[in-house]
Order: C-alpha cells, then sequence, then structure tokens
C-alpha cells in the first residue's frame, strides 16, 4: 500500500479506532435486535431403539463397535446391575433433555446412587472419563451422578445432552436392593424446522445419505444460536457461523438465525471494532476476548453471502459499520509491498494440523475477505469510506505471486522452510490471487509433489471443495465428497465429525479423542455443495 493510501485510511479510522468505544450509540438497538430474532425451540420426543453393547472390532473406527443384543423394553424387568455392560442406544444422534423412571425390587430403605454417561460414539462410551488427560475441561465429558432416597422417581437429568447411548451403572446402594431404569426418553430441541429444499436432493444413494447425515449435522447444531458443537463448545464461533449459514440457505432457510447471529457478534464486539471469534450467550451475551483474524474477517463475508441468499438489504445497512471496522483494523498491518503481517495478539487457525504453516493461507483469507468487503461497498455506496481497497488488495494478489510462487515447484509455499500445502493453494485460490484454469494447474501439481501437508478437518476440507469448484473442477469436487465426508458415513457416522483424518481414528486438537465433537457445525455443508451445485456436479449421473 502507497504513504498516501496509509495517511487516508489512518485519517478515516483515528475517529473511531481510537476512541474508547466506536460501537457505543450502536450496541443496545443491535443487541435489542438479536433477541427480536431469537427462534422457538422445537421439541419431539425420541425413545430409546435397541439395547446395545459395545464390542472390540479392529476393523470398526476407533475400533470398538455397537453390537445389539435386546429390545428396549427387555431393561424394565431387568435389574441395573444385571445390565452392566450394556447401553442404550436411540438410533441417532439427539441434543436434549434425558428424563428416566427408576425403581427398586423392595421398598427403598437407604439412598441410591446412580452415575449415567452419555456418548456420541462407541469408543467414546467405551473409554473411561477417570482416564482423561486431554488440554480442555474434563467436565465437558458428559456424565452424571445422582443420589436418590426416595423410589419409585422419575427423575429428570438437569443439563442438556449431545449423544446417541446412554449407560446406567449403580455406584452405591444397600446389598438386598435392585434397580430397575425404564421409561428413558430424550426430548430433542433444535430451532432447524423443516428442510425447504428437499427437492434439491442429489442423486445417488451414497450422496443422498451424505445429504442426511450433514443435515442431521445442522440440525442438532441449530439451537438459540448456530453452536459449533452441541456438545463442546456449545457457543457460536464466526468460522462455523459462515460454513452454517451456506447450509442453512439450502435447507431449512432458517434465516432469522443468522440474522441473530451477526446482530450479537455485532454487540459484543472489542471497542477498536473488530469481532471476537466466538461468543457465549449466557448468562448474557459476551465474547471469549481473542481475534483470529481469519474469523473476524470472515464476519463481512457472512454478510454477503446473506444478501446473495436473502436479498435482504436492511441488515448490510445496520452492520456495514461492523464490516468497515474489520477492514480498517486490519490495513494498518499490511506492508506497502502487500504483505499482512498480523498484529501482535491476533491469531489465525485455517484447520487443526499443528503442522501447517499458515502464511499463505492467512494471505489469502485477507484477500479473499477484502474482495468481499468491497463487494459490500459498493452494493452499498460506500466506495467512499474505504478509498483505494482495490489497490490494496491488487497489492496483495501482486505480493502473493512476487514472494510466495515457488517457480521450481510452481506452487506457493509457506513460511522460512517453503512448506506445500494444501491450504495455501487453496486460498490463493479463493483470493483470486491465481485465474481458474491456473488453480486448476496447482490443484494438478499437488498430486504429484511429496509431503503436501494435508487438511484434517471438514472446515478445511470445505474450502478445498469449494476451490475447486470456483476452478470448474466438479469432478474433483464430487470425488472429494463421496470420497471425505462419505467416509465418515462408511464409518458409521450418523452426524458429521469436528476432526476426521481417513488415516488416524483417534486424531484430536485436544490430547484425547474423548473430547472431539462427533457432531460438529462446520462438517455440515456437503448439502450446501450438492444442493446447489447438483446439475454441475452430476453432469453425467451418478
Amino acid at each position: 500500500m502507497n504513504k498516501l493510501l496509509l495517511i487516508t485510511f489512518f485519517i478515516l479510522s483515528a475517529a473511531g479506532i481510537n476512541a474508547q468505544d466506536i460501537y457505543e450509540t450502536y450496541r443496545a438497538e443491535w443487541l435489542k435486535k438479536s433477541y427480536g430474532y431469537l427462534p422457538e425451540l422445537h421439541v419431539s420426543k425420541r425413545l430409546p431403539l435397541q439395547i446395545v453393547q459395545i464390542v472390540t472390532d479392529p476393523e470398526a473406527y476407533q475400533q470398538v463397535r455397537a453390537e445389539k443384543v435386546a429390545e428396549p423394553e427387555s431393561w424394565i424387568n431387568t435389574p441395573i446391575s444385571a445390565n452392566k455392560g450394556q447401553v442404550v442406544d436411540f438410533g441417532e444422534h439427539l441434543t436434549g433433555h434425558v428424563q428416566f423412571l427408576i425403581e427398586s425390587n423392595i421398598p427403598a430403605h437407604a439412598p441410591v446412587q446412580i452415575k449415567i454417561k452419555f456418548a456420541e460414539v462407541p469408543a467414546e462410551m467405551d473409554a473411561d472419563f477417570n482416564n482423561y488427560e486431554g488440554s480442555l475441561s474434563k467436565a465437558w465429558l458428559q456424565e452424571e451422578i445422582v443420589t436418590l432416597h426416595t423410589l419409585p422417581d422419575t427423575v429428570i437429568l438437569p443439563n442438556r445432552y449431545a449423544f446417541r447411548y446412554i449407560q446406567f451403572e449403580v455406584l452405591a446402594s444397600a446389598g438386598d436392593m435392585d434397580f430397575f431404569v425404564s421409561n428413558i426418553e430424550c426430548r430433542a430441541v433444535s430451532s432447524a424446522g423443516e428442510d425447504k429444499m428437499s427437492s434439491y436432493d442429489s442423486t445417488g444413494d451414497r450422496f443422498r445419505q451424505i445429504t442426511k447425515v450433514s443435515l442431521n449435522t445442522l440440525r442438532e447444531c441449530m439451537q438459540t444460536v448456530f453452536e459449533d458443537g452441541p456438545k463442546r463448545d456449545r457457543r457460536i464461533w464466526i468460522g462455523d457461523l459462515k460454513l452454517q449459514a451456506l447450509a442453512n440457505y439450502y435447507s431449512f432457510q432458517n434465516n432469522d438465525l443468522v440474522k441473530r447471529g451477526l446482530y450479537l457478534y455485532a454487540a459484543t464486539a472489542a471497542e477498536n471494532g473488530l469481532v471476537y471469534g466466538t461468543l457465549f450467550e449466557e448468562p448474557s451475551p459476551h465474547p471469549q476476548k481473542h481475534f483470529p483474524i481469519d474469523y473476524c474477517l470472515l464476519y463481512n463475508t457472512v454478510l454477503t453471502d446473506y444478501y446473495e441468499a436473502t436479498k435482504d438489504k436492511e441488515v448490510l445497512e445496520d452492520l456495514w459499520v461492523v464490516a468497515k471496522y474489520q477492514v480498517l483494523n486490519v490495513l494498518p498491518q499490511i506492508s506497502e509491498a502487500g504483505i499482512f503481517n498480523p498484529a501482535p495478539g491476533w491469531w489465525n487457525f485455517i484447520d487443526w494440523n499443528d503442522q501447517l504453516d499458515k502464511q499463505v493461507a492467512v494471505h489469502g483469507t485477507v484477500i479473499y475477505a477484502l474482495e468481499k468487503t468491497w463487494e459490500l461497498a459498493t452494493l452499498l455506496n460506500r466506495q467512499n469510506e474505504l478509498p483505494g481497497l482495490p489497490g490494496v488488495i491488487a497489492s496483495m494478489k501482486k505480493a502473493a505471486n512476487e514472494k510466495y510462487f515457488n517457480n521450481d515447484k510452481k506452487l506457493f509455499a509457506s513460511g522460512a522452510l517453503g512448506q506445500i500445502s494444501t491450504a495455501s493453494q487453496v486460498w490463493m485460490i479463493l483470493s483470486g490471487a491465481v485465474s481458474p484454469k491456473d488453480g486448476r494447474n496447482l490443484f494438478g501439481r499437488l498430486k504429484s509433489e511429496r509431503n503436501v501437508v494435508q487438511p484434517v478437518s471438514p472446515y478445511l476440507y470445505h474450502y478445498v471443495a469449494e476451490a475447486m469448484i470456483t476452478c470448474g473442477m466438479y469432478k474433483e469436487a464430487k470425488e472429494l465428497i463421496g470420497g471425505y465426508w462419505g467416509g465418515m458415513v462408511d464409518k458409521g457416522a450418523d452426524t458429521f465429525w469436528e476432526v476426521y483424518d481417513p488415516g488416524n481414528d483417534f486424531l484430536s486438537p485436544y490430547g484425547s479423542f474423548m473430547m472431539n465433537s462427533y457432531c460438529h457445525a462446520w462438517s455440515c455443508t456437503p448439502v450446501y455443495f450438492l444442493r446447489k451445485y447438483r446439475n454441475e456436479l452430476f453432469a453425467e449421473g451418478d
């Protein structure tokens, strides 16, 4: 960026960014609007499908599987002690509130203490939570201990759970008493509503199943906000919101939930204008105070996606100031040569692969978001508020090709060691730093390149598929969806997982697979691709 442009941007930003709180006059109205879009939660009663045992199977996902042993009615006359090792299977992933009836074989003369364990996948049920040594709080693991003094009793458990499997275990009781559990039910909750675009479903059984699991994943994560995971973290993240919103436009079309998220982020943004990466609803909306800069900038792209889907200009008018200040905070971090150097305290996500050098991918993400912001400015006739932004974008694209392109390998290389990764190529394509034709060449060269750092999360694989489609590589995008997300289906997924590496079933960013989310928002986007690009993806049939 030249010095004249820098001076212009500093003048524009000084009155706001250096002020005590640039959004002070907006926050109350934004928060009020967010509550106006608070959705109704739809409640449905779900009953157990079968009784299973968790058995070792080296060929199964995470080396265990659930094996049916009885119908759920068999529990009514069987003491819990005799059911040890047996598990109630609801046959599908549920998010909701659980209750059950517990009785004793004789009049109770002592209390009983029972442990109730919940799991999304069989290996989680098979694991001993006492052995957890991961990096996140053990309190996320879903387990309850209840003590009952009067029987029979209908027990309504205190929390909302995300699960498919439940196990009951007696921890303490009088030796002459047996206990029986019956009437187990879940009041499942979601704000998703009806799938309004089922007629757009792709052809072929495999892709119909992928679509079904994709919809299940999105539905479970649609609560009073777009949660990233109903088990963990149970909050809204911008990166997940972007992908959930895309899937929502091609399914449930609960667009008020998108607006709620956008207004909540605006109302809880930092005083310097940057939105935080994630926020909580309770006890009142508040952020977790950190700046994943790729997520902060992607906020602007959620706005452009929202307008493309709805043509609702009012939201854009309301929140343009937020989009503008994401840019104004970032511009001083772009050098005169067009290189992005993030400010101290900013971090970035891109993917869970801890071997990934993110320099090129983040550079591409910034360009991508600035392009989308200029679209907003043009749509709202606010170009004068970000003068010269197209020149900044052009300088960043030029810098990307001059600084990061390895002329020997004909691929973009990141960091001091010149790392070659899928992420770097993908974000150069999505940023427009290369043409679709050159993007196809990048993908072609990746196939023959050794030691390429690959994605490990469905989040980054979404952008791989999007980059392929940007390049007109519909066959390859379809193969990716069928192979990667279809691979989870093949391994028994009824909702898509937070992390999936086909070569490592136990991969976890948290030091333990027990902590992984097995219903995770950023994994839900196959329905978006399969419906939006149905004709292109299936031009040659199934």
